[in-house]
């Protein structure tokens, strides 16, 4: 792509536009406990100074608990804290913060230590929950010092999480977070308070200068606090964008687990890293999108139980989005270059796939009808790219997703033998056709007898075969080297959808 100086000034609206929509801390926490003037019997040396000692040479482990002034957390707040565990195979609470508001109800922050040796973050609002959890392999706890944080932005509706220097996490709140004033607030550390001592639930290990800050920490804060107090820290090379990118869109069946929970989780990461896809736009996600980016070592971004981006390259952006169980849209930095990528689920009005199999007559007009619930969707996902689609041509937006329909492009008249005698003009694609969005995988294979690129399903050979999953993109400079349909692996196949991926030329600015 050729340097221009539209993409230095895109480049400054992106910092004025990340500048305006986050809050950014000051440096200077509201609100700091070091543990410097505790009894010396309940502290040791720590990472910055003297950290509370938890562990079974503790002469009293008891948690603490402090009432914060709520006025911290009024629009956005950020938390870090140093952590070094004991092996053990028990789950702990770090650090809860309990959010009181005035119609008694709670809500609750929490780090908290996992049986595996890792960290966990989980938000907890009565019934609904949302809950992070590291790999054991990347992230422990119990070998050194780590450091912990995570960034709430109440007006955006999100958290982003760190270890180390490391993001490695960006969850949505939407439809889950508690909103209103908050009346009181509650810190807690080192546990839950149970038992007659009140030692039963503490957390077995040191902990080191919790600090509170009134707004977002920036990326560079984080890394500098993190250098700082990390003696003898190599700091990790950013990762190099190539002159190529591959990206996957991928539905991994119920999380992956339908093969085995225990490493359906696994197989999908394999997939994906034999494949060597940078970005990828996951649905069916169900809890496993942390655990399949931590193998990977790629960031994560969780719009919902289903959405979900993966990527080898940092996602600096969360975007507006349609509906949280249908879409989440991201910024990814590439270099000096950024894309947009939209992760997409639509649903399935009429299953015309058993229709087919079935030799079942089917009205096109009714037909037609109920497929425009999909078209509807993708209205809005699209009204809601609206701005990076303004900028296309210097900020490529792929849209990726599991359609749960086929294409226009597929059911033509050489196709009808195949198809049940059908000819069907499927809204959807069509809309994205007409907004100039080029269905990629087709672009490349132009001839869908030769190459039907069938995506739906590899497991379910008897059921009427389909390409359902695809690959938009909205540019017209990136050139498209390949694309294909990945419905193989090494073990069992985890998954009733195939993957496609694209590969496209994209020469780094220097």
């Amino acid at each position: 792509m050729a340097i221009h100086w539209r993409s230095y000034l895109i480049l400054l609206v992106f910092c004025c536009h990340i500048l305006h929509d986050q809050v950014l801390a000051q440096e200077k926490p509201v609100w700091s406990e070091n543990f410097e003037h505790f009894d010396p019997s309940r502290t040791i040396p720590g990472k910055v100074g003297q950290a509370l000692n938890l562990t079974r040479t503790a002469s009293k482990r008891t948690p603490l608990s402090f009432a914060l002034p709520s006025s911290t957390f009024g629009n956005s707040f950020s938390l870090t804290c140093w952590v070094k565990g004991e092996p053990d195979f028990e789950r702990y609470s770090i650090i809860d913060l309990l959010f009181t508001y005035p119609d008694s109800t709670t809500a609750s922050w929490s780090i908290q230590k996992q049986v595996n040796q890792s960290w966990a973050w989980k938000y907890q609002q009565g019934e609904k929950e949302l809950l992070y959890e590291g790999s054991h392999k990347s992230q422990p706890i119990h070998k050194d010092w780590n450091l912990l944080a995570m960034l709430v932005n109440l007006n955006k509706e999100e958290v982003t999480l760190y270890y180390n220097q490391q993001q490695v996490a960006i969850y949505s709140l939407e439809g889950v977070l508690k909103k209103g004033t908050v009346q009181q607030v509650q810190l807690t550390i080192a546990g839950e308070t149970r038992g007659e001592l009140s030692e039963w639930e503490s957390f077995n290990g040191q902990i080191d200068e919790v600090n509170i800050y009134s707004g977002l920490l920036s990326k560079e804060a984080i890394q500098a606090y993190y250098e700082k107090h990390q003696q003898g820290y190599l700091k990790k090379e950013a990762i190099t964008p190539t002159d190529t990118l591959r990206i996957m869109s991928f539905n991994i069946w119920h999380g992956g687990n339908e093969t085995g929970k225990a490493f359906g989780y696994e197989r999908i990461a394999q997939l994906i890293k034999d494949a060597k896809a940078d970005i990828v736009a996951m649905q069916e996600t169900y809890g496993s999108g942390a655990k399949i980016a931590a193998e990977l070592g790629y960031y994560f971004y969780l719009r919902s139980t289903n959405i979900s981006i993966l990527s080898r390259y940092p996602i600096i952006e969360t975007l507006a989005a349609y509906k949280p169980f249908n879409n989440g849209n991201a910024y990814i930095q590439l270099g000096r270059d950024t894309i947009a990528v939209a992760c997409v689920w639509l649903n399935y009005p009429i299953d015309y796939w058993a229709n087919i199999e079935n030799n079942k007559k089917m009205d096109i007009q009714e037909w037609q009808k109920l497929q425009l619930g999909n078209t509807n969707s993708m209205r809005g996902i699209i009204q809601a790219l609206k701005s990076p689609l303004e900028r296309s041509e210097d900020i490529p937006v792929f849209i990726c997703g599991d359609f749960n329909s086929g294409s226009h492009l597929d059911y033509v008249e050489a196709t009808r033998y195949r198809n049940g005698g059908y000819n069907m003009p499927f809204p959807t694609s069509l809309y994205l056709d007409s907004l100039g969005f080029r269905d990629t995988y087709r672009e490349r294979y132009p001839d869908p007898v030769k190459n039907p690129g069938t995506t739906w399903s590899p497991i379910h050979p008897k059921v009427h075969q389909d390409r359902i999953d695809y690959i938009y993109l909205k540019n017209k400079r990136l050139q498209l080297i390949d694309s294909r349909i990945i419905d193989a692996s090494k073990e069992k196949y985890p998954s009733d959808h195939a993957a496609v991926m694209s590969t496209f030329l994209f020469p780094q600015k220097p």
